[in-house]
């Protein structure tokens, strides 16, 4: 039995990564400022940036919508990546999700010193970044193969 040769398309893993990093950048901070907003309308106070970071911090439901679309977002990266690669989807789309559990760290790094996030998110998001990046690279294997050739 022949192994079969893994192709890997930097093209494919920059381009679906970059779906991931800058759309989940974009969607946080659309999904942020609509909670802020709403806040704001809501309670009538003029909170500062850091109470406005705390009281999202504070806030499980912002907390699962964020993790619930950046999720999302890895799968559809990892879905790019497998398009763009045309061969070995799984590995091209792990990938993917290996780069995005970088950015996750980096990104718990950099909010540990303003607005930590629960330890469940950072738990949640560590465990279910890569599975979600193959996701995209099983659903990829999945459609019809020529819609995007």
């Amino acid at each position: 039995m022949e192994e079969e040769e893994r192709v890997i398309s930097l093209k494919g893993i920059i381009i679906g990564s970059l779906v991931d990093v800058i759309g989940s950048l974009v969607v946080g901070m659309v999904i942020g400022a609509i909670w802020s907003a709403n806040y704001v309308s809501s309670s009538g106070a003029h909170p500062t940036s850091a109470e406005l970071q705390q009281y999202l911090m504070n806030s499980p439901y912002f907390i699962l919508t964020s993790l619930l679309t950046g999720l999302a977002l890895t799968a559809i990266g990892g879905y790019v990546a497998a398009v763009i690669a045309r061969a070995s989807e799984l590995f091209n789309a792990g990938a993917v999700g290996a780069l995005g559990l970088i950015f996750v760290a980096i990104s718990e790094l950099i909010s540990r010193a303003t607005a930590p996030s629960p330890n469940w998110y950072l738990a949640a998001a560590l465990v279910l970044t890569l599975p979600a990046a193959l996701l995209g690279g099983f659903l990829r294997g999945k459609t019809v193969p020529e819609l995007f050739e």
